[in-house]
């Protein structure tokens, strides 16, 4: 593998990437996402099947 990265002219840890984020409704949207990873919705507490 080192071999094959060496060989390549992709050197991916050189470089460094910036998101910025332009939708100003981006918050409200990543909060629906989150909630669900903490398991609720609007508040409220999911079940164990996700209802």
């Amino acid at each position: 593998m080192r071999c094959w990265l060496k060989q390549d002219a992709l050197k991916s840890w050189q470089y460094q990437s910036w998101i910025f984020v332009r939708d100003p409704a981006f918050r409200p949207k990543a909060a629906r996402v989150l909630d669900l990873y903490t398991r609720t919705f609007d508040g409220t507490a999911l079940g164990e099947d996700g209802t």
